[in-house]
């Protein structure tokens, strides 16, 4: 065959309705190989993944979760201190009974200020809200059982915080995990202190 006849032989009806496999005005730049993507639809995202791990899905934000007396910036310091370490040092260098005693003593102290402060925050903010239910009785009921739900609160977080100070007097408690690493720590710097002295002597 010709190779002129070749060159200009046509195609069949059924090749001529094929897509082309050939690729015409390709850019000449890196970017040619990008591929773009549709954008993201809700149904791309797998169920029960954070909003975090889904970019650009908006999923529904959950409610806040209620705060307990014990989410108290006071409260987290108080037991973030370390006092596993505080009764290490105090067991290594006083050794005695008594010494262990002072220090559990300490803590119980500590504890019962924060929680005094606590109660007088929250004392201070029943009295406003006491002065804004007097000024409104009378003028709005929902406002008025509103107040009075919220004094509620008040009184129910002052008589718990009251109840801890009284058992932390008698070790009892939230208190008693501090005073739990405390004398571990107590204990544990009082026979490193002994055996330091046995292997010198």
């Amino acid at each position: 065959m010709n190779l002129r006849k070749m060159l200009f032989w046509k195609q069949p009806a059924a090749a001529a309705d094929e897509p082309s496999t050939t690729v015409t005005n390709v850019p000449k730049d890196t970017a040619s190989n990008v591929v773009a993507l549709p954008p993201c639809t809700p149904l791309d995202a797998p169920a029960g993944l954070d909003a975090q791990l889904t970019d650009g899905l908006s999923l529904p934000a959950t409610a806040p979760q209620v705060r307990g007396l014990l989410d108290a910036p006071e409260l987290k310091a108080f037991f973030a201190e370390n006092y596993l370490g505080l009764g290490r040092h105090s067991g290594s260098n006083y050794r005695t009974q008594d010494a262990l005693e002072l220090g559990k003593r300490g803590v119980v102290s500590k504890f019962q200020n924060v929680l005094a402060e606590l109660v007088e925050r929250r004392q201070a903010r029943s009295d406003r809200l006491q002065d804004k239910l007097l000024e409104t009785e009378g003028f709005c009921d929902i406002t008025s059982g509103r107040l009075r739900q919220a004094l509620a609160n008040l009184e129910r977080e002052i008589g718990a915080l009251r109840a801890q100070i009284d058992s932390a007097s008698e070790g009892k408690g939230w208190v008693l995990e501090a005073l739990n690493r405390y004398q571990i720590g107590f204990g544990k710097g009082l026979r490193e202190a002994i055996e330091f002295e046995l292997l010198l002597g």
